[in-house]
């Protein structure tokens, strides 16, 4: 029941999927919840492929894809879009580490946000025009790994701030909440796409707590926004690592 409780929340809270369901939740619930995002990706996973099925029925490959974009931004509220606006302008602002989360904080949008956005949202048009409609499973697992990415930020390091939104979602989640993550995306990525999709997995786990370890040298430590960061460009090297190990090879022979 308590595990229900949790992904029932986070499905309130990392979609705009309207359940209209008061969920009150203990502290060290929210870190905990993260274990079990994965399958909140593959909720809006599904729900993109779908889209882009039927997309494809009606219009070409990059108007598809344009509208697959607008209906992802829709169903997350541009929540992890937002966080890699602000994680942009604090860490490539070359600034100590207080005035760094001091513009991570700030609600203006700098450069380095909009840059950031604009280059993410171009990477998911060009590359989602290059899955065809035989490979959308490619699709489906793209939001999972990208939440997968959520407890392994949470878990691997500690929170920079002494205070915030992100501090119950870090302090509480753990090896643990990392492992059961990992679990889950796995498993899924291997129903999908075979054994292929491990490695896939492997990779982009690779590249993205390499990321992660780079932002936390910065401020020593990570913050929420750090979090949807890593949500964002996990999704994107996922489509970037799918695309050369699972599309490449077949577009050669």
């Amino acid at each position: 029941m308590r595990i229900i409780k949790q992904i029932l929340w986070l499905v309130q809270f990392l979609t705009t999927i309207p359940l209209g369901l008061t969920i009150s939740m203990e502290p060290e619930d929210l870190g905990r919840s993260l274990a079990y995002a994965p399958l909140i990706g593959l909720l809006l996973g599904g729900i993109l492929a779908g889209s882009l099925y039927l997309l494809r029925l009606l219009f070409p490959a990059m108007i598809s894809s344009l509208f697959l974009c607008m209906i992802y931004v829709f169903l997350t509220g541009g929540l992890h879009l937002d966080g890699l606006g602000d994680t942009a302008d604090g860490l490539f602002s070359h600034r100590p580490k207080e005035r760094i989360l001091e513009i991570m904080k700030d609600s203006r949008v700098g450069t380095n946000a909009v840059l950031a956005i604009i280059l993410i949202v171009l990477g998911y048009v060009f590359l989602f025009m290059e899955i065809p409609t035989k490979a959308l499973g490619l699709i489906v697992l793209m939001p999972v790994i990208g939440r997968m990415a959520l407890p392994l930020g949470a878990g691997l390091e500690k929170y920079a701030r002494q205070n915030g939104l992100g501090l119950h979602f870090i302090n509480f989640c753990g090896l643990k909440e990392i492992l059961i993550g990992i679990a889950i995306t796995s498993i899924l990525f291997i129903l999908i796409l075979g054994i292929k999709g491990l490695l896939i997995v492997f990779l982009v786990g690779i590249l993205i707590s390499l990321i992660i370890k780079f932002f936390a040298a910065k401020i020593d430590g990570i913050t929420g926004d750090i979090l949807g960061a890593v949500c964002e460009l996990a999704q994107l090297l996922y489509l970037i690592v799918g695309y050369l190990i699972y599309l490449r090879p077949q577009t050669l022979l």
